[in-house]
């Protein structure tokens, strides 16, 4: 009887055995299949399947080119079979019917011309975008930026790394987020359409638009989609292996050219682009990750209820705004003013380490000025009616020659454009001068109509004193301010150009003016 028990506990053991070693191996099978896929990524093999899907970069145009490459399930490597088919709208669509695969796992490529988000037209030339997918249970494929910009990520993931592949797409498409500064989480990448309301696709137009903003610029240099193509390859080598978008200059290219609009001129500028397309009523709120992306390569943060009315410097040293200051209001960064700097109690000045005299300085739009008149000693310059007590009050007065080099190392006498932009910038020539006149120091007089005029209301801290000039005998203290450029007069070889303002009007104007004559100086920051 124990021998009969024995044997009976000893069958079911074996066959308890035999149970768990089958779950075993069928659990060791099922993560081990496709390059480390796992579950539903087991590879299967596809027939009579029908893609649909829409091609955007701005939507590629009809009559481009759509072709689907079979790839190996476990090496990923294209088989060499393809299927071809066409863009069929100028909306971006197309659909592809497939008769069969060796895997669910396929590439997508789209060639052809497309709408441009930047110029409101249809591009020069084509580019290509690639979508890497698994479209066992997948149907429609969407082709897009942020799915070209995932696949040599992927790719390597899968093949490098064994990583399986939903996870592998899902790791690169977050790490291609991140580098424009998004952190949320989003669909899949092939879901996602430029004309959708969603955040997911208000961050997918605001990445097309920035990749090819620097292309666009507006001194005239428009490299177009061929600088398109050459970017996004040099992307992709960049991030494939470590996630990481590296190439620190082009973003601060991309950042210094986005940054001189506000959010919302970029959302007029791009939504009246996006609408001569007559395909869609309906733009996300893009705007708000190109402000993301360039206040990120800005070290400034996040612009919010909370710190609104902050200042904050531009703290990347490749930005050809490094330095400058920004303040937080609704919800946009922007450029700081005067005012701004004065109610956030941030006091600029400049240090001439020649002879240690401090200067106040002044932000106004992307210029950094002087706030006060230069006082450096150089050989040809003045103290008016030749009293250092005013040399104290208003500056030194310089000949042309002398002013070229009379700045502080990193500041410099500025053009007769740069004077030219400090007018544009608050308000043009005809009120110029009021606005940068200080607020004493000038003397009441009229003008031939006999209007009153003398002070200013110096809203941007510029502080122009009346210091006047010298000729053949000093002059005009009280009623003129002149400051040289460094712009010569091509009209009459011994004249330079110099901004001069009034006691008696409000305007503020470049005058050509004898070289010899002395004037005060206000440097610029920056570089001649």
């Amino acid at each position: 009887m124990n021998k009969i028990l024995q044997n009976k506990f000893f069958a079911l053991e074996t066959i308890c055995f035999l149970c768990l070693s089958l779950i075993l191996c069928v659990a060791c099978s099922s993560d081990s299949s496709a390059g480390g896929s796992t579950e539903d990524e087991t590879i299967v093999a596809l027939k009579d399947k029908t893609i649909t899907g829409v091609s955007q970069k701005g939507p590629f145009i009809k009559g481009s080119t759509v072709t689907v490459q079979e790839l190996d399930g476990e090496t990923f490597a294209q088989t060499g079979k393809s299927f071809k088919g066409k863009i069929i709208s100028d909306a971006g669509d197309f659909k592809l019917d497939i008769k069969s695969l060796i895997s669910q796992y396929v590439l997508i490529e789209a060639n052809g011309y497309f709408f441009n988000e930047i110029t409101g037209g249809k591009s020069n030339a084509p580019i290509t975008l690639n979508a890497f997918s698994n479209i066992k249970e997948r149907d429609n494929v969407n082709i897009n930026l942020l799915t070209h910009l995932a696949y040599e990520r992927t790719l390597y993931l899968v093949t490098q790394e064994d990583t399986p592949f939903s996870k592998a797409k899902k790791q690169a498409e977050q790490e291609v987020l991140k580098s424009f500064g998004i952190e949320e989480e989003f669909n899949d990448a092939e879901e996602l359409n430029i004309f959708g309301t969603e955040n997911a696709n208000a961050a997918l137009l605001a990445i097309s638009i920035l990749m090819q903003n620097d292309f666009f610029v507006s001194d005239g240099n428009q490299e177009g989609e061929a600088g398109l193509s050459e970017l996004l390859a040099n992307y992709s080598l960049d991030i494939e292996t470590d996630g990481v978008w590296n190439d620190i200059e082009i973003q601060t290219k991309i950042a210094d050219g986005v940054s001189f609009y506000t959010l919302e001129e970029h959302k007029a500028r791009y939504t009246e682009n996006i609408a001569q397309w007559g395909i869609s009523t309906e733009i996300p709120a893009f705007e708000k990750y190109i402000g993301v992306f360039w206040w990120t390569n800005y070290g400034l943060g996040a612009c919010n209820a909370e710190n609104e009315g902050e200042v904050k410097q531009n703290n990347n040293e490749l930005s050809v705004n490094y330095q400058m200051y920004y303040v937080c209001k609704n919800g946009n960064w922007q450029m700081a003013e005067g005012k701004d700097l004065l109610d956030a109690g941030v006091d600029m000045e400049l240090i001439d380490t020649r002879d240690g005299k401090v200067y106040k300085t002044i932000q106004i739009g992307r210029q950094t000025w002087m706030a006060e008149n230069l006082n450096y000693e150089t050989e040809n310059s003045y103290c008016y009616d030749d009293d250092l007590a005013n040399c104290e009050k208003y500056g030194r007065l310089y000949t042309w020659e002398a002013a070229l080099n009379a700045c502080p190392e990193g500041w410099h006498l500025p053009t007769k454009e740069e004077f030219e932009t400090l007018i544009s910038n608050v308000g043009g020539e005809e009120t110029a001068g009021k606005m940068l006149k200080s607020t004493t120091g000038w003397l009441d007089d009229e003008d031939e109509f006999g209007q009153a005029f003398g002070n200013g209301i110096d809203k941007y801290g510029f502080s122009a004193l009346p210091a006047g000039h010298r000729g053949s005998f000093f002059d005009h203290a009280g009623k003129g301010a002149n400051f040289w450029s460094a712009t010569k007069d091509d009209e009459d070889e011994g004249d330079a150009y110099y901004l001069g303002m009034g006691s008696n009007r409000e305007r503020a104007e470049l005058i050509g003016y004898d070289r010899d004559d002395a004037k005060s100086v206000r440097c610029l920051r920056g570089s001649n």
